[in-house]
């Protein structure tokens, strides 16, 4: 007998701590700084020929091969045991969606995603094509290399979140790169951008961009900062904060480009990254060691100019959140139209506003708190709404007002996938998390909203 589990779920995260965005008004003085470098396209393409479009696509399927023959031989694992018969199935049975883990959903299928991107990007296409050939990778992934019914969601994560990874670690790679350098000095500069981009680095190697000497500045470079902190995660069974289990944090928050440039039309010419990774703990007690990864960035933008120096922006705007402690998980991509204004403020610190409206994907579940109720993750359509704003008072830069709002209400349909642990409740449901200044997320109120509005239904 065939269970159906639905889920209607409303997401509300609010944040107005810092501990929970780590925003500084410092960031905004990007706003106002020196243009980035765009290299002449002219000196680019003849110095950095674009290859043929079956170039990228063959080495994203030569490396579906050849984890495929990783899997098969060396890991021996049970998906990987492939025939024309399965392919065949695979076919029959069309797309369905998968219940794995989140980390595998939410942030492994991007990743591979990444290289598929970047196989195209480094060989001289854009955003969009790129994305094309991320899609076509997972698709031939999904299709011919699992014995497993394709997965929709995995093919969305890897395809659209594959890209939002992979451009962030292209532009990132861009900035260290540099062809005027020989021996050591290069050898690590080559390397720093690999790791960032080891899809680039294959084709660098295999073209000889990586050893090639040349003054030509060929790369794009963007205005970016970046903080890091450290600071306790402390996780507590309702507010007794005295008794709860305390691990390190990590977090990075990078900004690069200048939101309100009138140059910034294309994909990535503005993003932000925000890291939390957690260190410490022990058992159950342990936290994740990644504890976010947020990307935030436009994809076109247009900027209206005003005679009294404020500036009115309109565009698209993408979001790729993973979110992951004991309390709950979640992971989401979403893209949408989104609108901006910002006054003159002082000379370094300007005031603005955004607001953005939009819709995506959503993958989400109850940390081990819930663990007595029903295990789920799957994929479900995400309505997103958000709005961020940071005033400058005087000579005296300060935060008025800085929220982020995800408000989602969203059914999601699991054939077959979820796992059923038990029906009993657990004696104490509600838990929270607080940190200190640079400590991460606060999803108490996340999750007891997430418990409050979302409703289980099971169909029989």
């Amino acid at each position: 007998m065939q269970k159906i589990f639905t889920i209607l779920l409303i997401v509300i995260t609010v944040q107005v701590i810092s501990s929970q965005s780590l925003y500084t008004t410092k960031m905004d003085s990007l706003l106002l700084a020196d243009s980035g470098y765009v290299p002449n396209q002219a000196l680019v393409d003849s110095l950095n020929p674009r290859k043929p479009l079956w170039f990228p696509a063959s080495e994203a399927i030569g490396l579906n091969l050849g984890l495929g023959a990783f899997n098969t031989y060396v890991a021996k694992s049970e998906f990987a045991k492939i025939s024309f018969k399965t392919i065949k199935h695979n076919y029959e049975t069309g797309w369905s969606t998968d219940a794995d883990a989140l980390i595998t959903n939410m942030w492994a299928h991007p990743f591979h995603g990444s290289m598929y991107y970047n196989f195209a990007r480094s060989s001289g296409y854009n955003y969009w094509t790129s994305l094309g050939i991320a899609a076509l990778g997972s698709w031939q992934w999904e299709f011919h290399m699992e014995n497993e019914p394709p997965a929709l969601n995995d093919w969305w994560m890897t395809s659209y979140g594959g890209s939002m990874l992979g451009e962030m670690f292209y532009r990132f790679s861009n900035l260290i790169l540099d062809e005027s350098t020989t021996g050591w000095q290069r050898f690590w500069h080559e390397l720093g951008a690999g790791v960032f981009n080891p899809a680039r680095l294959f084709n660098r190697l295999i073209s000889g961009q990586a050893t090639r000497v040349t003054d030509a500045k060929l790369y794009e470079k963007q205005p970016l900062m970046g903080e890091l902190a450290a600071g306790g995660n402390n996780v507590a069974e309702g507010l007794d904060f005295d008794n709860g289990k305390k691990n390190l944090m990590i977090t990075l928050d990078i900004t690069y480009g200048k939101l309100f440039s009138p140059q910034t039309v294309d994909p990535f010419d503005f993003f932000r990254f925000y890291g939390a990774f957690n260190f410490g703990g022990e058992g159950e007690d342990k936290q994740p060691l990644f504890g976010q990864f947020r990307i935030y960035n436009n994809f076109y933008t247009e900027t209206s100019n005003f005679s009294n120096g404020s500036k009115f922006l309109w565009g698209i705007f993408g979001h790729y959140d993973f979110l992951n402690n004991n309390v709950y998980e979640l992971g989401g991509v979403s893209a949408g139209l989104g609108i901006g204004y910002q006054t003159p403020g002082t000379q370094t610190r300007p005031s603005f506003t955004e607001h953005q409206r939009g819709f995506g994907a959503l993958c989400a579940k109850p940390g081990r708190p819930a663990r007595a109720f029903h295990r789920y993750a799957g994929f479900l359509g995400q309505a997103d709404r958000r709005h961020r704003a940071a005033f400058n008072y005087g000579h005296r830069a300060g935060r008025g007002t800085l929220k982020l709002r995800d408000l989602g209400r969203s059914t999601c349909r699991l054939h077959g996938g979820a796992q059923k642990r038990t029906d009993q409740k657990p004696a104490r449901l509600q838990r929270c998390q607080r940190g200190s200044r640079h400590s991460g997320p606060t999803p108490g109120r996340a999750y007891r909203a997430l418990r409050r509005h979302a409703r289980f239904r099971e169909e029989t």
